[in-house]
């Protein structure tokens, strides 16, 4: 069965680095809305949920719902060898012998075959917060913020109406990077309640990485000792990350 096919295979692909970047084996969901992934990592810090509409697809062949577990690393390997001749990328799934295959289509056909393994039946839910500040920012620029802390165990965010602020505090140095909203990265500044919460620098800087390759903004959401929210924007769907606080630090 044809599951799908989608242009601009580089874009899909650039999708399937950021799953890896927080776990090497996925279970997408696919279903007549669409194609859907929430997984956590394996230290239980993030967690993230990608969703990509039908329409996304240029050709859609779900009717009934699948489940498909496969390693995102080993699927990585053939798609790293993708280039710009590519037009278009197909997926195919055996259910019989669980395999999927990924085949990417220019003057030549190349294909990958690939076993899958054993679905997750559970999700892990989502956190249900009422986050006390929104910050609407380019994320080029909250990366490279995060970067210059990555010494550091973990790091702070705080809000005030004016301003949000990044700071580090270790026996070494105390860094701060603050930024008024006013400012030209920051394109919405929203705080019901002064914030402050700790996370951990390193978690967050990987996912970073990998989230500017894909998107140019993202929506930053926390209160005060909780989780927090980070929206990346895609041009059709949803990227959402979640990151636990660091308690007691």
């Amino acid at each position: 069965m044809q599951v799908f096919e989608v242009s601009k295979p580089l874009i899909f692909r650039d999708y399937l680095k950021v799953l890896e970047a927080i776990h090497e084996e996925q279970t997408l969901r696919l279903d007549q809305d669409g194609l859907h992934v929430r997984v956590m990592d394996a230290s239980h810090w993030g967690m993230l949920e990608l969703d990509l509409p039908i329409q996304y697809f240029d050709r859609w062949g779900i009717v009934e719902p699948v489940k498909m577990c496969l390693n995102v690393e080993e699927l990585n390997k053939v798609l790293k060898r993708m280039n710009k001749q590519d037009s278009y990328m197909q997926l195919d799934y055996n259910h019989e012998n669980a395999r999927a295959t990924f085949t990417l289509v220019s003057d030549i056909k190349r294909s990958k075959t690939i076993p899958l393994m054993e679905p997750i039946d559970e999700e892990p839910p989502i956190p249900k917060i009422f986050f006390k500040s929104r910050t609407r920012m380019i994320l080029s620029t909250l990366k490279r913020i995060i970067e210059d802390f990555k010494d550091a165990q973990c790091f702070t965010i705080e809000t005030t109406d004016a301003e949000i602020k990044f700071s580090t505090d270790t026996e070494y140095a105390k860094e701060t990077t603050p930024i008024d909203k006013d400012n030209d990265s920051i394109l919405e500044h929203q705080v019901e309640e002064n914030s402050k919460a700790i996370y951990r620098t390193e978690t967050f800087l990987g996912m970073l990485k990998t989230f500017v390759k894909v998107s140019e903004v993202a929506t930053l959401e926390f209160s005060d000792s909780m989780p927090l929210k980070l929206d990346v924007e895609l041009p059709q769907g949803s990227m959402v990350y979640y990151l636990a606080p660091m308690i007691g630090v």
